[in-house]
């Protein structure tokens, strides 16, 4: 119960983080349109770069070891301090190298940055590594969605055109810092004050480096297509990039959820040498995760080109044939999460985990220099598809002698057939008579109707599962 409760709690943060976008992306991407969104894109890639070498791997390393030393208090107390206090002491050196090397005196963009860089401040203060090894969930999840609603309602209060791009950033980071102060008063009864005298602050930095080289290869190619946009084709194009790669993003967090609440989990029955207990928890996940993820991909296919203008406005129509091509990623993330967060790292086998998202980067980073110069967005968008189907294909080859892949992946074939039907069916269906916010609903709900008949039919191992919980939960 335990997973399913932590599950319910992240994903109904990430659903709230899917419905705040869909609130406040029509209003800011009409005030301060694809420059200003591009602007607000460009710039936060160039600082995630210092986020990034600034938190090393310390924030997985984190969630883990807290997650093996979950029952020992002391233990888990001398982890967080010393993890806490490498961090901080590295951000700290990483924020030095940003304020020297940014030109905030003769960049246009330099109000951008300075601004910005507040997300360095906020990632210092990011204790959230503790609660997920913990698989305390409710916490990060509550201060997580109080202060998102405050930062939308303060959107739509203060930013009114395009020369308010600067608070509309300033509002967003801001979010994130208070968000993550208002986490320490929960450690209150959680750990114990440092013992000065034990503290090792540097023990974490080996073990935390090898999950630094595949943190930092995935998020180089996820802000790397944004950076390159910007430099290669301007910030319009990183604009038209931003708006579709966001709402995807937020869709493969929703089905990503399990992801972050099995990673400790498994990391537990892992350190118990319980096997079988994660080979099936793995199998559920798989089933789950095809369920959410084929028929996300296949239905965005299905409406995005209709609902990229009616969305996001008529300067932002091009972001339909990007979000048509980048949907492919989600189901594509959906499974490399699991072999990938759900059980290689839990279960330390970083050498295969850090390949494949090495290769992913390199990869990508290639085929934007190819694409990104005659195709702008699209070819950023097409990139990454690639990229994430080649990291996917990696992890499964090195997988396939510890896990029984292939048995796990029996039941995808149910909701591949029913999502591909689903799409021919949306696709197809012309409601024109009627407005188009209407029709695009109609088709939707339509879409989610004719999906869940088909998986209904094939009887599909997610709907056992789930009629399962529900009989044991009313007896």
């Amino acid at each position: 119960m335990k997973v399913i409760r932590n599950f319910i709690y992240n994903s109904v943060y990430q659903v709230l983080l899917l419905l705040l976008p869909i609130i406040t992306a029509p209003y800011v991407s009409r005030v301060i349109g694809p420059k200003g969104v591009g602007t607000y894109s460009y710039t936060l890639s160039i600082v995630s770069y210092f986020v990034l070498f600034g938190t090393l791997g310390l924030t997985l390393y984190g969630n883990r070891q807290i997650a093996y030393e979950q029952n020992d208090k002391v233990l888990r107390s001398q982890t967080f301090w010393e993890i806490f206090f490498l961090r901080t002491i590295c951000l700290l050196f990483s924020e030095i190298i940003f304020l020297f090397s940014t030109p905030f005196g003769h960049s246009s963009l330099s109000i951008f940055f300075q601004i910005q860089s507040i997300g360095l401040i906020s990632s210092v203060l990011d204790i959230s590594f503790y609660f997920m090894g913990m698989e305390n969930f409710r916490v990060t999840a509550v201060r997580s969605i109080i202060f998102k609603i405050l930062s939308v309602c303060a959107i739509f209060i203060f930013v009114r055109n395009q020369s308010d791009t600067w608070i509309y950033i300033l509002i967003l980071n801001l979010s994130t810092l208070f968000s993550n102060i208002s986490l320490f008063p929960y450690l209150r009864n959680e750990i114990s004050l440092p013992v000065w005298r034990k503290l090792h602050i540097f023990r974490p930095l080996f073990p935390s480096l090898w999950l630094f080289i595949p943190t930092i290869a995935t998020n180089i190619y996820l802000q790397l297509n944004k950076t390159m946009l910007g430099s290669l084709k301007g910030l319009v194009q990183a604009g038209l990039f931003q708006q579709s790669d966001y709402l995807i993003k937020v869709i493969i967090g929703i089905v990503t959820s399990l992801g972050a609440v099995m990673m400790p989990r498994i990391a537990n029955l892992y350190a118990k040498k319980n096997s079988s207990e994660i080979i099936r928890l793995l199998r559920k996940s798989f089933s789950f995760i095809s369920f959410i993820s084929l028929p996300a991909t296949f239905g965005i296919m299905a409406v995005s080109h209709e609902f990229a203008p009616l969305f996001f406005g008529e300067r932002f129509s091009e972001v339909g044939n990007i979000m048509f091509i980048e949907s492919g990623i989600i189901f594509l993330i959906g499974w490399s999460n699991i072999v990938g967060i759900q059980y290689l790292i839990p279960t330390n086998r970083m050498k295969a985990f850090t390949l494949s998202v090495v290769s992913g980067s390199v990869f990508n980073f290639f085929l934007n220099l190819l694409l990104i110069p005659k195709y702008g967005a699209v070819g950023a968008a097409t990139a990454t598809l690639f990229s994430e189907f080649s990291v996917t294909f990696i992890q499964f080859c090195f997988v396939r002698r510890h896990l029984p892949i292939f048995s796990m992946l029996k039941e995808t074939w149910k909701y591949l057939i029913s999502s591909f039907l689903m799409f021919i069916l949306v696709s197809f269906v012309n409601l024109s008579f009627i407005s188009n916010v209407f029709d695009l609903l109609v088709r939707i709900v339509l879409g989610c109707i004719v999906y869940l008949t088909l998986v209904y039919c094939l009887k599909a191992d997610v709907l056992i599962m789930l009629k399962d919980k529900i009989k044991k939960h009313r007896s």
